[in-house]
């Protein structure tokens, strides 16, 4: 600053100066005594360029040859009354001490293209500007005086961009009749009565920001065709005439946070039918807004072809049965909606919908959201208030995970979770699905981790096929095998909990979960739910692939000696022949001390979840070789059969399953690269330390 201040006291001026750039980052409070006269001196002076430099007072002279000025803080109530500029295209003055325009008009700057008056507290008006025929951007934000805004305004032919936001005491604008008016920002104008008269059609008009504004639309709104996205939030009241609905363009509109919203019954002029609905509309948010059933029930048929709506925390009481005919609504947000009684129709191809916290939703609502008539096709996702799962549901366990197995097609399955809260406290609870196939292979849901607060028992149910995952889920089946498949909800290596305030994963707090076959899709024979190696004795499919004979007719058959669908067989007696044949030994004595077994067949189907893995070191078992050619096996009071057993260890002699020797084999070779990365960086930096000593110290010559 202090070299700034120098540099302006001492400066004579000279004619070859063309650009000043004087800008401080740092504002320390300083005054410049400084009156401008070196400025007489610079003819040629083209741009200048002031911020956050403080003067003492104005400048008595301005060169007329600028093309570029801006004085962030300028000085002067006004600008010098000899300062005639024709070919000035920018005059930015934010934060200006301009109290009047009128000896600015005066001057008659024909080219000037960019006029930048914000947050100038002295203006109370805008004046005639029609002297200004070639200005294409002009802006008044946070005048905070500022009152009138003068009819010439709207009718510059040029003009592309308007700016009057947070200006609180702007009351009225004039109609617009510009054609050229691409961008027009109103918010934060809180005295602002009305919304302006488009006169003519506007096509280039995208956007409408009309934040913190309470606004009566006139019909002529429709002139707006080019109308994308219409954003209102933050506003008292809002009444929006069917005329809306008319804009052909409209893709967007957005209105939250509002006192009252209301919308208009059909006008007299308007004939019933006679008019197209938004065509394009592709998203509907009302959220937190005060609006009365009859005016939902009117938007609603309005906005007919609307894709995705929110209805956050507003305070209707009825979703009407018109939303039956929103054909293309898919998205339905209706959380936090506390007074929703009734829910009279759902939308025909709806795939999401969330009533979480819709607290007073009755129990008929509720039966038409969780009907299997509903989600018999598939392809939802649906939360709400609900303690239990439907009695439709095919299969149901406790807890916050369940599990299925399936060969050949992953199935199209429709699961569900009840999460329970055991107190009326607020809770962070995580929606994070993950699909974990035959215990190694863990999907995670891409996109779709939702984190919410519930105070209530939901119920949450969802296809799997609408979620997408990190990866193809069925290229980690084993085909032609029987693929267990685990769905939870929730990363065990997540670390949101440690810095969300009481935040669970729904894992924790689920109570209850199910999974609802789509039976028209998928074959039933395909689909388990228990350990199908166990539903027929010992694994007889997975002991058919070792060469065995285990079909009904052999006399080769597996007899079982107790229910081995039981995953906790106390004592199982095996006789495993050589030559092809398995049955159970009845002859074998209980207290036998001397058996084998083929361990390396036993552990081999262990990653699918067949056995405990075996080891000698096992006190349970005796590992003496026998005489002959059979090799019997006799577990006493060993459980060999576990669904839940996935994980694979080696016996003493190293053998294991082939998962286990390929993730062996994968981790040798993860340990040869890194020893090989290893290597080249020690080379690389020995390299480098030799060429930087080199020339740091070269050697004499």
């Amino acid at each position: 600053m202090l070299m700034i201040r120098l540099f302006l006291v001492t400066f004579k001026g000279t004619d070859e100066v063309e650009v000043i750039i004087q800008k401080s980052w740092n504002y320390s409070g300083y005054s410049v005594q400084w009156n401008g006269k070196a400025f007489k001196k610079m003819r040629k002076l083209k741009v200048l360029i002031i911020e956050n430099v403080s003067f003492c007072s104005g400048v008595q002279y301005l060169p007329n040859s600028l093309r570029f000025l801006e004085w962030v803080g300028y000085p002067s109530p006004c600008l010098p009354p000899d300062f005639r500029p024709k070919k000035l295209s920018l005059l930015n003055l934010e934060q200006s001490c301009i109290s009047s325009l009128k000896p600015l008009m005066a001057s008659g700057f024909m080219d000037l293209n960019i006029l930048n008056l914000d947050d100038c507290k002295l203006i109370t008006q805008i004046p005639d500007i029609s002297c200004f025929p070639n200005l294409t951007e002009l802006s008044f934000r946070c005048c905070d005086n500022l009152v009138e805004v003068h009819d010439s305004v709207g009718f510059l032919d040029k003009l592309r961009i308007l700016r009057a936001c947070s200006c609180p005491k702007l009351r009225t604008l004039p109609p617009l009749a510009m054609s050229t008016l691409e961008k027009l920002r109103l918010r934060n104008c809180s005295s602002l009565e009305a919304f302006p008269d488009i006169l003519g059609e506007k096509k280039k008009i995208t956007e409408l920001d009309l934040d913190d504004t309470d606004l009566v639309f006139p019909s002529s709104i429709q002139n707006l065709t080019g109308l994308r996205i219409l954003d209102m939030q933050n506003c008292r009241r809002i009444q929006l005439p069917i005329h809306i609905a008319m804009l052909p363009e409209l893709e967007l509109l957005h209105i939250r946070v509002c006192g009252e919203l209301l919308f208009s019954k059909q006008d007299e002029g308007i004939e019933k039918g006679s008019f197209i609905t938004c065509p394009k509309m592709d998203r509907l948010v009302i959220d937190l807004c005060n609006i009365s059933d009859e005016s939902l029930s009117l938007c609603l048929s309005w906005f007919v072809n609307v894709k995705t709506m929110s209805l956050l925390g507003s305070n209707f009481t009825i979703l009407p049965a018109c939303i039956n005919k929103c054909p293309f609504l898919t998205w339905l947000d209706l959380e936090n909606c506390k007074h929703l009684r009734e829910i009279r129709g759902v939308p025909p191809n709806i795939q999401y919908l969330s009533a979480k916290n819709c607290t007073s939703l009755s129990s008929e609502s509720t039966s038409i959201l969780l009907s299997e008539e509903l989600h018999n096709t598939g392809g939802k996702i649906f939360s709400l208030p609900q303690a239990t799962i439907p009695e439709w549901f095919d299969h149901r366990t406790e807890g916050g995970s369940i599990s299925f197995w399936f060969r050949n097609k992953f199935p199209v399955l429709v699961v569900c979770v009840v999460i329970g809260l055991t107190n009326e406290d607020f809770f962070c609870i995580k929606f994070d699905p993950h699909v974990i196939i035959n215990g190694n292979n863990r999907f995670c849901a891409r996109g779709f981790v939702h984190t919410f607060r519930v105070v209530a028992d939901h119920i949450f149910v969802f296809d799997l096929r609408s979620i997408e995952f990190s990866d193809k889920v069925e290229d980690a089946s084993l085909e032609k095998e029987w693929n267990r498949v685990e769905i939870c909800y929730g990363d065990p290596f997540d670390s949101t909990k440690e810095w969300v305030p009481n935040m669970v994963s729904m894992e924790e707090v689920g109570k209850e979960s199910g999974i609802y076959v789509l039976k028209e899709i998928n074959k039933m024979e395909d689909i388990r739910f228990t350990n199908p190696y166990m539903d027929n004795g010992i694994c007889s499919h997975a002991l058919s692939e070792q060469g065995y004979s285990t079909g009904p007719d052999s006399s080769d058959s597996i007899d079982t000696e107790e229910d081995l669908s039981d995953t906790s067989v106390n004592h199982v007696e095996l006789q495993l022949k050589r030559r092809g044949k398995m049955k159970v030994d009845d002859n074998l004595p209980s207290q036998a001390e001397a058996e084998t077994i083929d361990t390396q067949f036993l552990e081999s189907r262990v990653n699918i979840g067949l056995v405990h893995v075996l080891r000698k070191e096992d006190k349970s078992l005796s590992w003496d070789g026998m005489e002959g050619e059979d090799q019997v096996l006799c577990l006493k009071n060993k459980p060999i059969l576990n669904d839940q057993c996935t994980m694979c260890e080696r016996d003493k002699d190293g053998m294991g399953c082939e998962s286990s020797k390929q993730r062996r084999h994968s981790r040798h070779r993860c340990l040869r690269a890194l020893l090989l990365f290893s290597f080249v960086a020690l080379f690389l930096f020995f390299f480098d330390s030799i060429m930087i000593s080199s020339r740091l110290y070269p050697s004499s010559p």
